[in-house]
């Protein structure tokens, strides 16, 4: 015996307003990330900033060289410590 025809179409209804609802949430997310400004590339305001940012991500460094790429978006920092 096969189910009634309504619970056939709300399976589909049940389908696309998922469908629908992940669509919208993936805009939401989109457009979240163009109002805080996800778009435009971060740079690095100095090499002090760098190194502070990076001792306290990483404790155990221990920075020897550093180095500033022109377009001010990486940093190269020799840490001390390593073998």
């Amino acid at each position: 015996m096969s189910p009634p025809f309504f619970m056939d179409h709300l399976k589909h209804m049940t389908t696309l307003i998922i469908l629908g609802a992940s669509a919208a949430a993936i805009l939401a997310l989109v457009g979240l990330n163009a109002w805080l400004g996800g778009w435009t590339p971060s740079k690095i305001e100095s090499l002090d900033a760098a190194l502070a940012r990076l001792e306290s991500d990483y404790l155990r460094l221990s920075a020897g060289e550093v180095f500033l790429s022109d377009d001010r978006r990486a940093v190269l920092v020799e840490d001390r410590n390593s073998d």
